[in-house]
């Protein structure tokens, strides 16, 4: 697949390795901050702590998933800035 955006191949290539773990992957490699004090957050009993997400990918279509609530924020915040760094709002 050819893909204009720059490293979405090298991205594609790797989540096509290593499926959804290829996602927290790229986020470090963004270096986008992470938790302060590492380590995971522990969900409520019964809860899993995951929330519903839906990646639209062009080409491949709706990609249902779940994340923890902070990697949904994180992803959302890395997307609105790239939209803004390609003129996007």
């Amino acid at each position: 697949a050819i893909v204009a955006q720059p490293g979405a191949r090298q991205f594609l290539e790797m989540f096509n390795r290593i499926g959804m773990a290829a996602v927290p992957m790229w986020l470090k490699r963004l270096r986008i901050p992470g938790y302060k004090s590492g380590g995971f957050v522990r969900p409520k009993s019964g809860d899993d702590g995951l929330v519903p997400v839906v990646f639209n990918i062009p080409n491949v279509g709706k990609v249902p998933a779940k994340a923890t609530r902070s990697v949904t924020e994180e992803l959302t915040r890395a997307l609105k800035i790239e939209a803004l760094m390609r003129g996007g709002r």
